[in-house]
């Protein structure tokens, strides 16, 4: 299935911590965007060995909701959106993914989504 993520050199924007995006205010849990604990469907099934998995959505749509509003900032520090094609564990708005047991699609600067 495919999984879509914002990252740079590997790293989400929450874990980018020289350019974070706590700084907007964009913390987990707020603004509709839960946290994995605050997300009911993915809480009931968030695996023991959380912390090596990644984040992502498996839809542009959700993709968009959790990230159009911020897509100036995106640019402005050479955000992508990598497309995996893996097994997520779903949320309610967000995934979970294993990249190390996903295959990278293609990346695509942010600059050039199609929202």
């Amino acid at each position: 299935m495919k999984i879509y993520r914002v990252e740079k050199d590997g790293k989400g924007p929450y874990r980018n911590f020289n350019l974070t995006m706590y700084k907007f205010s964009l913390h987990c849990s707020t603004y509709g965007r839960p946290g994995i604990y605050d997300d009911t469907i993915l809480s009931e099934n968030i695996p023991t060995n959380h912390s090596m998995y990644h984040y992502g959505f498996t839809s542009k749509k959700s993709l968009r909701k959790w990230f159009k509003a911020f897509n100036n900032w995106l640019i402005e520090k050479d955000f992508s959106i990598s497309i995996y094609d893996g097994k997520p564990i779903r949320g309610s708005t967000q995934c979970l993914f294993d990249k190390d047991d996903s295959k990278l699609v293609c990346t695509v600067l942010v600059k050039d989504w199609k929202w």
